[in-house]
């Protein structure tokens, strides 16, 4: 998979326990694996707010930065 940039997108592997798991939720349901684990994973990040900031720690060094905003404590940052 491609993202807007042209490179390609992380995929993570799930452990075969969570998609054994995943698989007997999605049966019992009567839905694919892939519409549960859409659904399960839009549930959970419904509320966050992801905010980009670029960081320059020198004049020609700049970075982007993704940053969680969370209310009850301080924002977590990630690196790109």
């Amino acid at each position: 998979m491609n993202n807007k940039k042209g490179g390609t997108l992380y995929s993570p592997k799930l452990s075969e326990e969570l998609v054994r798991n995943l698989y007997k939720i999605a049966q019992a349901k009567g839905i694919s694996m892939t519409k549960l684990v859409n659904n399960i994973v839009a549930d959970a990040i419904r509320n966050v707010r992801v905010e980009v900031r670029m960081v320059c720690e020198t004049a020609q060094d700049s970075k982007e930065v993704y940053i969680i905003a969370d209310n009850d404590s301080f924002p977590e940052q990630t690196e790109v």
